[in-house]
């Protein structure tokens, strides 16, 4: 036989030159390829030596590559008088993708060393097929593309070609761990079981094809019984394919927490008379329906109305949080109180008086109207104050009070609502399942076995996993490559049984978005109804520590002028005070922006003092002069002063 026909077998190391070996002689020399499972190359009678455990070796015929592996078991090692002898297996890519795990992004809190936990992607063995990283659902073509494009990622083959797999077909979310990317493709075509896996070892590293089979015999089928290659052919049958099928489909699922279950029956073919119960497949099939429950809601409304006459004290007093403890026998006054919506007052005759009650919350409970006010008012708060004996004063605050309230037209009461119905959808069953069903059973029970010598053109293309004879597709292809014969094992496609109908069917699912994706872009879950209250503030203007300004007064019956105390004389960048006032060895209290000492003047009268060209005049009990500052029993409890004195001296919130 021309040795040109035989298969060369190349060990590529790295830094070493290719060593070529025929495969002559009497050990195994066998090639396996599969769909979906490891291609295996098994050589021996070897010198020892010759390949290592984890060597390249590739095979070809005619210079055209047909395995490409690395070296992973040494199945013997035996000798032959002095020399020793080896067997080794070496394997395709697959068995490569049979032990990387197969990761998707995840946004998770992830800390750097001395740094604070962010949110960052971070790749997780936890995928979710039929998901993309956007936590979007992807084509059953996406799916397959993003797992091969990983290998391609780390080098395990440098190509591949999805274009069989349809691209609007999506799969139901398909949540796994710690699974492989061989594992990850093979669960995401068991949708599509007549596809095949077929490695292209012509590049390097090997490219990757999923490959649908042809309607017709593949064409080597026929070409090899022209040519008197084949040696035999063996055809089994198992009993007759079935004639029918009854798909019985039972529903169950709940509407708004009630239970609900019903049957669907699907027939094939239509016709009832010619059914044979030895030939009928027939299935219970449990499917998932909806599942739906209602999300009722209350709110709790109490509203005030508004007076008739909005400067009413008794209003301001009962809503105004400054106002609902004032001193006994005080006397408020309300002026020129207003509100700031001005054009449809008789719309919004109520304001909300409960907390945890906002705008949204009353939209969402059906409230026809409802928006936030500003109430402003001028409040004069008159209260007396007795010292001594029969002695009595006035104090007058006024304040700018502002006051935010929601009004509305609502009334009190409890106010119920469906916010909306929560649940997920069933399982679609869809038309013609049955028919479906029976037609991709009509293998079964079938298979066949072709054993064929090599052509002798060398060029010739040799049987691929994926070739179809008679409606079968092969599985299995095996090369002696010593015998140069070729053995190819045909059978069904994976049928789908009762038990795995269901796994098919899923692929029909309208599945509800779960919060799934969004912890997978956004690491957090899935967002839920916002039960946050956004409650309008209530702003006051009042202080009893810091009136806008305060007027004492004498008591009823009484003579006397008045002190008026205004912050507004001030000066900015001053504060005043009761601060010390000395002079000489006097020390008094006074209202001051800054202590004060004053040496007695010298040719001043006793009690007199001079301080830039002006004159202070203390005198301890003397009250007839309303010009100087008066002093009894050590404190001041009234001031006035003339112009010159108010850098000095400045009126300011006092408590006579």
């Amino acid at each position: 036989m021309n040795p040109d026909l035989h298969f060369v077998l190349t060990r590529l190391r790295q830094g070493a030159d290719p060593l070529t070996v025929r495969p002559d002689g009497q050990e195994p020399f066998r090639l396996s390829l599969r769909s979906l499972a490891d291609d295996q190359l098994t050589f021996g009678g070897l010198p020892a030596g010759l390949v290592e455990i984890g060597d390249t070796v590739a095979l070809s015929r005619a210079g055209v590559t047909v395995f490409r592996g690395r070296v992973e078991d040494r199945a013997a090692r035996r000798w032959r008088g002095n020399c020793g002898l080896e067997s080794f297996s070496a394997y395709g890519p697959w068995r490569r993708l049979s032990r990387i795990p197969y990761v998707q992004q995840w946004v998770m809190m992830r800390s750097e060393e001395g740094g604070a936990p962010t949110l960052q992607p971070v790749e997780s063995s936890r995928v979710v097929l039929g998901q993309g990283d956007s936590g979007a659902p992807v084509s059953l073509r996406a799916q397959a593309s993003h797992i091969l494009a990983r290998a391609v990622d780390l080098g395990i083959i440098s190509d591949y070609s999805v274009d069989a797999l349809p691209n609007d077909v999506y799969l139901p979310f398909d949540e796994c761990r710690d699974i492989t990317l061989a594992q990850a493709l093979a669960r995401t075509l068991r949708y599509t079981p007549r596809l095949s896996a077929v490695f292209d070892y012509t590049a390097t590293p090997p490219s990757l094809r999923i490959a649908a089979p042809s309607e017709e015999d593949s064409f080597w089928v026929g070409e090899y019984a022209l040519s008197g290659l084949i040696l035999e052919e063996r055809e089994s049958q198992s009993w007759h394919p079935p004639l029918c099928c009854l798909l019985e489909a039972q529903v169950s699922g709940s509407h708004d927490g009630a239970a609900y279950a019903f049957s669907l029956l699907q027939k094939s073919p239509d016709d009832d008379e010619n059914y044979d119960p030895e030939r009928t497949l027939r299935a219970v099939l449990p499917v998932s329906g909806s599942e739906t429950s209602a999300d009722r809601r209350s709110l709790d409304v109490q509203t005030a109305d508004f007076p008739a006459d909005l400067n009413s004290a008794d209003f301001w007093r009962q809503w105004h949080p400054d106002l609902r403890l004032l001193p006994e026998g005080a006397s408020l006054t309300i002026r020129d109180a207003s509100r700031s919506g001005t054009t449809d007052l008789s719309h919004y005759p109520r304001f909300i008086v409960v907390a945890g009650v906002g705008l949204a919350e009353l939209e969402e409970a059906g409230v026809a109207r409802s928006r936030v006010e500003r109430l402003l008012c001028t409040a004069v708060l008159t209260t007396t104050a007795y010292y001594g004996e029969d002695k009595s004063a006035d104090s007058v605050e006024t304040a700018q009070l502002s006051l935010e309230v929601i009004t509305t037209d609502a009334v009190t009461k409890t106010y119920r609502w469906v916010a909306g119905f929560d649940g997920t959808s069933g399982e679609t069953i869809p038309d013609g399942l049955a028919d479906a069903l029976l037609a991709a059973r009509q293998s079964d029970g079938l298979s066949a076995t072709v054993v064929a010598h090599l052509p002798p053109d060398a060029g010739a293309l040799i049987p691929r996993p994926g070739d179809t004879r008679s409606g079968l597709i092969s599985q299995s292809v095996d090369i002696d490559i010593r015998a140069l014969t070729v053995t190819v094992a045909f059978g069904p496609p994976a049928a789908l049984g009762p038990v795995d109908l269901a796994g098919w069917l899923s692929a029909f699912r309208n599945i509800r978005r779960s919060t799934v994706s969004f912890r997978r872009s956004t690491g957090e879950d899935g967002p839920e109804a916002d039960q946050t209250f956004a409650l309008p503030s209530t702003f006051s203007g009042w202080s009893r520590q810091s009136a806008n300004k305060v007027s004492v007064t004498p008591a009823h019956g009484s003579s006397g002028g008045a002190v008026t105390l205004d912050p507004a004389a001030v000066p900015s960048d001053k504060v005043a005070s009761l601060r010390d006032l000395t002079v000489g060895d006097v020390t008094v209290k006074a209202l001051m922006t800054e202590d004060v000492e004053l040496p007695g003047g010298e040719g001043m009268p006793e009690g007199y003092a001079e301080v830039e060209g002006a004159v202070v005049h203390i005198r301890l009990d003397d009250t007839s002069d309303p010009h100087k500052i008066q002093v009894k029993r050590g404190k001041v409890f009234a001031a006035e002063v003339d112009a010159d004195w108010t850098d000095l001296v400045v009126p300011s919130a006092y408590d006579a």
